[in-house]
């Protein structure tokens, strides 16, 4: 691939990160201003908006160490973008840059929360189950996640990730 591609290709990708980041930083901002008073029930028993903060890391494991999640969020943050300029630029290996772009941005946007308020602001609420409350960023990490394993089971060879040597 060329090297004007190249660029082409991470000016997107980072546009793509950027536009996440924004929905995400977005909803928590209406969050903390409209459902301060009440949550918002969507289908009652089922789904709803509140506000919920979260010092933790996933279903608020490990809430008294916000700094070393704020750490963690940067390594994991320098090694995807490490990973995703090491990558082929082949058709093959699309999905799994979207996978590291989503995982990225959601890092980055609850990164944002950490150093901003010391806590993440989390809004979606799934009440039938009793689900964690969770964000756009939460959202983000998830089917990225999700996406890279399963590739990684499914689709990807272990030849296509010889690249990593």
């Amino acid at each position: 691939m060329d090297k004007k591609r190249f660029v082409r290709d991470c000016i997107f990708h980072l546009a793509l990160v950027i536009m996440i980041v924004l929905v995400d930083q977005l909803t928590k901002a209406w969050a903390r201003e409209c459902l301060s008073v009440r949550p918002v029930i969507l289908w009652k028993n089922v789904f709803s908006l509140q506000l919920v903060f979260n010092t933790g890391g996933p279903w608020g494991l490990l809430g008294k160490y916000t700094i070393l999640l704020t750490v963690f969020s940067v390594l994991i943050f320098c090694f995807l973008v490490g990973i995703y300029l090491r990558m082929p630029r082949t058709k093959r290996m699309v999905p799994l840059r979207i996978c590291a772009i989503l995982i990225v941005a959601g890092a980055v946007g609850n990164f944002i929360d950490r150093i901003i308020f010391h806590k993440v602001t989390d809004l979606f609420s799934f009440d039938l189950i009793h689900f964690p409350v969770f964000n756009v960023a939460d959202i983000a990490i998830t089917c990225g996640c999700i996406l890279a394993f399963a590739l990684t089971l499914f689709y990807y060879k272990d030849e296509d990730f010889q690249w990593k040597k």
